[in-house]
């Protein structure tokens, strides 16, 4: 008898090993997969909620860039002469000299037919008054509300004998300055 007992139980204990290994086989082991699924699922998932968020934080600094350059751009548009304006801007020139006594002489250049990434306006000012006076004539140009670049700027002395003949303007002394400006404003649409 005690060898049937023993038998039984290496029988009982053998259909239970087979009952478990069974059991993991066909239900655990199909479970196993199922959660290393949810566990990749997790991971991709995880992973596109932090490039979401990465997105979004970008998209906002990004907003908030664009909403600067509006407003700078607002800034900057007021800066630049409007073409049907260079009228206004050559009367401002006038004032300019008169305000600073000087003498000038204003022309602008033949237009060159080429495309310009920032389209201007080209200016050749001669001055002719003292050299404080042509400071001041300068810092009024620097200080105007469009933007105007000097491309050239030469001075020289007046000299009685190198005006050819020609008389000096009312308040312009021999010893005070002449000076030849390459101006150039940019414009909001092509020159004139």
């Amino acid at each position: 008898m005690k060898v049937n007992n023993l038998k039984k139980i290496f029988i009982t204990l053998g259909a239970t090993i087979l009952i478990v290994f069974s059991l993991v086989f066909f239900v655990m082991k199909p479970l196993l997969v199922q959660v290393k699924h949810q566990s990749i699922k997790y991971q991709e998932k995880s992973l596109l909620f932090e490039r979401r968020k990465e997105l979004e934080s970008y998209l906002r600094r990004l907003k908030a860039d664009v909403k600067i350059a509006q407003e700078r751009s607002l800034v900057f548009k007021g800066m630049l002469l409007d073409s049907d304006k260079t009228v206004d801007f050559i009367v401002r020139l006038e004032e300019i000299a008169i305000q600073t006594n000087n003498w000038q002489e204003l022309s602008i250049p033949a237009s060159k037919e080429k495309k310009e990434k920032y389209p201007s306006q080209e200016f050749n000012v001669t001055l002719e008054g003292s050299f404080p006076n042509l400071i001041r004539y300068l810092v009024h140009l620097e200080n105007m509300k469009w933007f105007v670049g000097v491309d050239s700027l030469k001075i020289s002395r007046i000299q009685e004998e190198s005006r050819l003949g020609k008389e000096l303007p009312e308040g312009i002394l021999p010893g005070d300055v002449q000076t030849n400006l390459g101006l150039r404003t940019f414009t909001s649409n092509s020159g004139l």
